[in-house]
């Protein structure tokens, strides 16, 4: 386990895992007081653990919509309809590499037009025989 801080909520990844932060020999004798009533200190440590879990959530969900905002700034949506044509991305199809250069073969091939929308990113495309 990583005791690094969770940048935004300053919680470690120890803590929120297991309540509480890795206890060092110095933490022993400082927080050792049988004096604490036993229900008492389970009804808080368990307190602390649902608003500590609470502000993480949130943490997270502000972290995530940050992250989705940046993320939506470099990406456009497909204007592609039925009809028009586009160009097939070959590079990760097995292709006979003989004595060829890899870098050096074609990465796209087509055009080939559009059949079928299937969803946002995927189309159907009418391929030769």
């Amino acid at each position: 386990m990583s005791s690094d801080s969770i940048p935004v909520s300053c919680l470690s990844q120890f803590y929120l895992n297991y309540g509480f932060h890795p206890i060092t020999e110095a933490d022993v004798y400082s927080h050792f007081s049988p004096a604490h009533d036993l229900l008492e200190h389970t009804y808080d440590f368990f307190q602390r653990i649902h608003q500590d879990l609470s502000l993480a959530y949130q943490t997270m969900k502000v972290d995530q919509q940050l992250m989705k905002a940046k993320e939506d700034r470099h990406h456009r949506s497909s204007d592609i309809v039925v009809g028009d044509e586009v160009l097939v991305n070959v590079r990760k199809f097995d292709r006979p590499s003989f004595s060829t250069i890899h870098k050096l073969m074609q990465s796209y091939a087509g055009p080939f037009r559009v059949i079928a929308v299937i969803g946002s990113n995927a189309f159907k495309v009418e391929l030769p025989p």
